[in-house]
């Protein structure tokens, strides 16, 4: 077997080589008689790059867009006298003279100036310049992305990276405690989407997905990002939405310095104590060869919210002539939750330039600290109704590390580029305590089970009694999650051009090696207090005399109306009174202080459980190697005509152990197996983009291309958790296939300094083998293909639930259409002309069946004397959840002199929070909408402003309810936010 795998990579470098040299090859006899043309497209007036400006060979079907700093190179150009043609939306176009000698390099630099009204001074503003920015860098784009400039960054009001890119068409975001934190592109949640910097795919910061947590990110780091909505053979593939390319700031020429600091107010607690800080230097030496730029930053958010939660259980299903059966509320939780967010970034890159030869070295740090506090109050409402109260106490820490050294050189006949970076994840708590108590005798007026009951009518019923109100739980709960990336890539570009079939492009392929390092360490010990025989609770109240009152020597159980918290401000009104509000809340320092000393000295104990499944049954270790290939093309058409084409390969191999661990009623006993799989996947991924200028003000674009989104971590994890009696068992499912998705996008643009930028596209992507989890009653006859035996599950009991993840046999469907306008008012008269307007309108619609089992039991047959249990599948279609229908982005931007104001409005439609295996558990988000607000004011002083931000002005909150009824399921409030500051540039 070894021989005959060398035998097939041998043959495989042979190839490699073989092809190489024949593209060097075509491209000597191609490149002969020429020569190569660099240069350089700025504003004429401030002396800024134009990124994105169209640099085209007037004869000739050879032209290069410049890149964010204004730098094109044109290869392969005849050596002869020619002219460029230099076109930026927003600017008057210009012609270049420039003669070209055969095998040398010839430059020729631009200076364009801004579309103006005859005979009147222009100038271009912060937001003009960052809407064109964008504009231009999305048309000549090889690819259909959609671009957020560094003017546009600066602009909005945005705490981080993921508001920022929640403006563009498609996207929508999840938001933490009303801070965007993940983005959801196209509908497909943020575990199917890549995010990189500069190009290096930044490690996961969820221990259970691959979805990268963006509030650590500050807009302040940041040049520009690009969201690849369809994807070439030289990216990686591993995104069925999109990927998110953050680019980071570098040193522009001469020295500069940049000083900012803000102070802010959050409505929900009325609190003015968030600030924010950042400071920037950067300067470029030996002629501007080398660059030194470094950034930092620091800033604290009051991050509290309000948040309800309630569940529903279907009493009877639908009688004929109804949509809905009977439901019943069987819970509702009303958590207050207080969080102090601090962020602290860096960045520092040096650069140096010369020639053909770059290098670069990139380095960024960024640390997301959480302190937080939760107060639950839990209505169980049921025939064993009560209420419990639970306080939840920790302090997280987020880590992201990037290292990345680049090299690129251009022989003139080829280019390479070599990178090796590093990337460290960490997600840690080292220490989370949570109490849980429990009032067991709850009075309700009756209705509780009443069928079509909403949750805000039930709270009136209840009466809280203190003197039924015990300890129940104590918890010390902690996690560490990380992830270590070791990224090697290098890529070969060939131009070439062919004047006899007006041809014209580039050859490119590469390859790229990641290894990535996972682990995840999880304890949840925990302290039994209210058990009868209970032998911690004594012990403790021998040791704290003042818990002696408490203490109910018959059941051994203690009271908790001594914890009473004398906090006011907790008991505050909770969501408008909607559901009641926070009858109790605890006071636990030195509830902590009691569970340290148990951890301590009570390890031992028989109610202190910290066993084999409480420390270990969650905790993996996964070492991945990922390795891919490409090959493709740009190939210029004539003057019109665009087309990128080739094909991806990419393997993954995993490393995967984790735990089988059972349960014991005597935590000693318990013990934990280890688990080790090796996985691997492969595949080709042929993609395919055309772009047809249909006119000098329009084109229209296609693309096919295959995607992919591996396993999640948790569901692939080889884990099996079972309870002590076998009754109940979770597992994972390592033999998880990644999802694999079918794409096409068609897309027309219509551009021009008059209209600015207007398409409209649509997009169909077909997705297989979505994975989805599935609980479903073990049984020796079930016939549904992939679902275990009783026999395969060892210790499980007969009939006992297993929960585990499989593949959708069905497969999904995601469609839309995105609508984008982008315009500029310069033909008004002053003061009108200041005017910028964005909008932008997304539809989505897509379809999957959401499988879930149904168990029959039949009677024995003889001679068996036992029933027997069959298993069926089943499912109900519905959209993808997190999915909203419409989403709409506008501004209206207006500047005038050293003034500056954005009006900015975010809307998202209907959207699927929860799933079931009935209709009444279906939840939908209502509708969703707010607006903010962006004033910026320069002062006389040169380089200083004063600015006002003002986040989520109408104070909306969000919301989702359960169709049958119109029940809350869950809504969040937290409130409006504002940040007055001044910043200083120079």
């Amino acid at each position: 077997m070894y021989r005959g795998y060398q035998r097939k990579n041998l043959a495989h470098t042979r190839m490699f080589i073989l092809v190489a040299m024949a593209m060097f090859a075509v491209q000597a006899v191609i490149a002969a008689g020429s020569g190569i043309i660099r240069g350089r497209v700025v504003d004429g007036d401030t002396k800024d790059p134009l990124p994105g400006a169209n640099v085209v060979v007037k004869g000739y079907t050879l032209g290069a867009a410049t890149d964010l700093n204004g730098n094109f190179v044109i290869y392969n150009v005849p050596a002869e006298k020619l002219t460029l043609r230099v076109s930026y939306i927003g600017y008057v176009t210009d012609s270049v003279s420039v003669v070209v000698s055969e095998g040398q390099t010839s430059t020729a630099n631009a200076s364009l100036h801004a579309t103006a009204i005859v005979s009147q001074t222009v100038v271009v503003t912060a937001q003009a310049q960052g809407q064109m920015q964008a504009i231009n860098e999305q048309l000549s784009s090889n690819a259909i992305k959609n671009v957020v400039s560094e003017a546009k960054i600066q602009e909005l009001p945005d705490y981080n990276a993921a508001e920022a890119i929640g403006r563009l068409p498609g996207v929508s975001v999840q938001r933490s405690s009303g801070e965007a934190s993940k983005i959801t592109i196209r509908g497909l949640s943020p575990e199917y989407n890549l995010v990189s910097i500069e190009g290096i795919s930044i490690g996961s910061t969820n221990q259970y997905d691959k979805s990268v947590d963006l509030t650590m990110i500050s807009p302040y780091m940041l040049k520009a990002i690009d969201v690849y909505k369809a994807l070439t053979p030289d990216k990686d593939a591993n995104a069925i939405g999109g990927v998110v390319d953050l680019q980071l700031r570098e040193a522009p020429s001469g020295f500069h310095s940049d000083l900012m600091y803000q102070e802010g107010y959050t409505e929900k607690n009325s609190l003015y104590n968030n600030f924010k800080v950042m400071g920037a230097v950067s300067n470029r030496f030996f002629d501007d060869a080398f660059g030194v730029y470094f950034q930092a930053s620091a800033e604290k958010y009051d991050r509290a919210s309000d948040n309800f939660n309630g569940s529903y259980t279907l009493l009877s299903g639908a009688t004929a002539g109804q949509q809905y059966g009977q439901v019943y509320v069987t819970g509702m939780g009303l958590n207050r939750h207080l969080e102090t967010r601090s962020r602290y970034g860096g960045n520092l890159i040096l650069d140096f330039k010369t020639g053909e030869t770059s290098i670069s070295f990139v380095n960024m740090a960024s640390r997301l600290n959480s302190l937080y506090h939760d107060y639950t109050t839990t209505y169980n409402f049921g025939p064993n109704a009560d209420m419990t109260f639970n306080s939840t106490q920790g302090n997280s820490n987020t880590d992201l590390l990037l290292s990345k050294l680049s090299g690129s050189t251009d022989f003139g006949f080829m280019s390479i580029d070599l990178t090796g970076a590093t990337s460290y994840t960490r997600n840690a708590n080292p220490e989370a305590l949570g109490f849980d108590f429990d009032d067991v005798d709850i009075i309700h007026s009756g209705g509780s089970q009443a069928p079509n009951v909403p949750p805000e009518r039930l709270y009136q019923g209840v009466v809280f009694d203190t003197s039924q109100l015990f300890i129940q739980q104590m918890n010390r709960y902690a996690y560490r999650f990380q992830e270590n990336d070791a990224i090697a890539s290098g890529n070969v570009k060939v131009p070439f051009r062919l004047d006899l079939a007006d041809l014209s492009g580039y050859l490119k392929f590469g390859g790229k090696y990641i290894r990535y390092t996972r682990s995840y360490d999880e304890n949840d010990p925990y302290a039994q207090m209210r058990w009868q025989g209970n032998q911690i609770v004594p012990v403790l109240v021998g040791l704290y005399s003042q818990w002696a009152p408490m203490y109910d020597a018959t059941t051994q159980n203690l009271q908790a109306y001594g914890f009473t918290n004398p906090d006011n401000s907790l008991y505050g009104n909770f969501l408008g009174g909607r559901f009641g509000g926070m009858v109790w809340v605890p006071n636990t320092p030195f509830l902590g202080e009691t569970l340290r000393y148990i951890a301590s000295n009570l390890s031992t104990n028989s109610r202190w459980y910290s066993g084999a499944y409480e420390m270990l049954r969650n905790d993996y270790e996964d070492v991945e190697t990922y390795s891919a290939g490409y090959g493709m093309t740009e190939l210029n058409i004539g003057q019109h005509v665009l087309i990128v084409g080739g094909a991806r390969f990419e393997q993954d191999r995993s490393d995967f152990s984790a735990y089988y661990v059972k349960a014991t009623q005597d935590w000693t006993q318990s013990r934990a197996t280890a688990v080790d799989v090796k996985p691997i996947n492969k595949f080709w991924l042929p993609m395919v983009q055309m772009k047809v200028d249909v006119a000098d003000w329009a084109d229209l674009r296609y693309a096919y291309t295959q995607t992919l989104s591996r396993p999640k971590f948790g569901e692939m994890s080889p884990y099996t958790n079972m309870d002590y009696n076998g009754q109940y068992v979770s597992a994972g499912n390592p033999k998880l296939r990644p999802m694999h998705a079918y794409n096409h996008d068609l897309m027309l643009t219509i551009h021009s300094n008059d209209i600015g930028l207007f398409s409209v596209g649509a997009f169909y992507k077909e997705i297989k083998d979505f994975s989805y989890y599935i609980d479903y009653t073990l049984s020796d006859s079930t016939t549904i293909p992939g679902y275990l035996k009783n026999n395969q599950v060892p210790g499980a009991a007969i009939g006992a639930h297993y929960g585990t993840f499989y593949n959708n046999p069905a497969l999904a469907y995601v469609r839309g259409v995105e609508v984008d306008f982008q315009h500029r008012f310069w033909y008004l008269p002053a003061p009108f002309d200041g005017l910028i307007l964005n909008i932008n309108y997304t539809h989505l619609n897509s379809a999957t069946s959401y499988p879930f089992t149904v168990t029959y039991t039949y009677p024995p047959t003889p001679p068996s004397k036992k029933p027997v249990k069959v298993v069926s599948d089943s499912s109900l279609a519905g959209a993808l959840i997190n999915q909203p229908n419409d989403i709409v982005n506008a501004s209206i931007g207006y500047d005038f002199q050293g003034f500056s104001a954005r009006l900015s409005f975010f809307f998202q439609g209907k959207m699927l929070t929860n799933a079931g295996d009935s209709p009444e558990y279906f939840a939908y988000a209502a509708d969703y909408y707010r607006a903010d607000l962006s004033i910026r004011q320069k002062l006389p002083i040169e380089g200083l402003q004063v600015f006002l931000d003002i986040n989520n002005l109408n104070s909306r909150s969000d919301l989702s309810t359960q169709q049958s009824i119109g029940g809350t399921t869950n809504q969040i409030f937290y409130g409006l936010t504002a940040d007055l500051g001044v910043r200083y540039s120079l």
